[in-house]
């Protein structure tokens, strides 16, 4: 069995694939995606739980699972919010693919061996796949992202309209020099992430849907549209983070 402490970690360099999920009032669904993640990942992977200070038990039943499976490490969030708890779960991972995860979806059985196979190719630095929005019961609504959001390579379209979903990405592990640490101005992490990807690597795009992204009346993802000018204001300190970025790392 290989190490595992909470909070300060012993990295082991074995791992493989890393899983990064951000844990905040996961409710009832959050054991149903964890299988969804431990039947595709193998013995050297592991999924990291970041967790927030949770009102219903999420914490603690995340570390029971983790009890039950040395695969997974739970890690306390020390900086609240939805990109500070993602990226205190990236942090910590380890492996040379990390895979984002959300706590309430599941993943298609193949997820993992098809994006994995997209990875072959050593040019590819990032994949994003499809997925189906769904009810609570995982009943699929509506037509996949791809279509609906017309997804696909754009650096000036992303930006300005981004059409990243974090659950359906995956990246290699030298990406988090420039994506980490997660700048504090920033509310869409994904985003973040998404162009940090494109500037700095080739990102394959997999049209076949991957992950059942379940909607209910506890998502953490925003649903209202934001005004014009809430718009124009995180863009604009998504390009002032991007050129900081740049002076501290090199170029993207």
């Amino acid at each position: 069995m290989r190490p595992r402490i909470e909070g300060k970690r012993v990295i082991d360099m074995s791992v493989r694939f890393s899983v990064a999920m951000a844990v905040y009032n996961a409710g009832k669904y959050l054991a149903e995606q964890v299988e969804s993640i431990l039947g595709q990942i193998g013995t050297g992977d592991e999924l990291i739980i970041s967790c927030d200070p949770s009102t219903d038990g999420s914490t603690e039943a995340a570390r029971r699972i983790a009890e039950a499976d040395s695969r997974v490490t739970v890690v306390e969030n020390d900086r609240p919010g939805i990109a500070g708890n993602f990226n205190n779960a990236i942090r910590h991972c380890s492996g040379s693919i990390i895979f984002i995860s959300d706590q309430d979806d599941r993943w298609v059985d193949h997820k993992v061996s098809t994006v994995a196979k997209a990875f072959e190719d050593p040019a590819i630095g990032m994949v994003i796949h499809n997925g189906y929005d769904t009810d609570e019961n995982l009943n699929i609504i509506g037509k996949d992202f791809f279509s609906t959001d017309r997804i696909g390579p754009s650096l000036i379209l992303n930006f300005f309209k981004p059409r990243y979903s974090g659950c359906c990405m995956a990246f290699r592990k030298e990406l988090t020099e420039w994506i980490l640490p997660i700048p504090a101005r920033i509310d869409a992490y994904d985003h973040w992430i998404g162009m940090v990807g494109e500037l700095r690597s080739k990102i394959r795009f997999i049209p076949e849907p991957l992950i059942l992204h379940r909607l209910h009346s506890e998502n953490v993802t925003p649903r209202k549209t934001r005004t014009f000018g809430r718009v124009i204001a995180a863009r604009s300190r998504l390009l002032r983070e991007l050129i900081r970025r740049k002076r501290k790392r090199g170029p993207l």
